[in-house]
């Protein structure tokens, strides 16, 4: 699929997770389907 120049919007969630003051564990996540609709990879 070509690139549209359209800009996309989607949301995205961070949590970090501390042990003892340090950063022990992240995970992320994208709302992958809004992005997928908005860029019209499904069809």
């Amino acid at each position: 699929m070509p690139p549209s120049g359209k800009p996309v919007e989607f949301a995205v969630m961070d949590l970090t997770r501390y042990r003892d003051g340090l950063m022990f564990e992240r995970w992320s996540l994208a709302d992958a389907l809004t992005l997928l609709q908005q860029t019209g990879a499904l069809g």
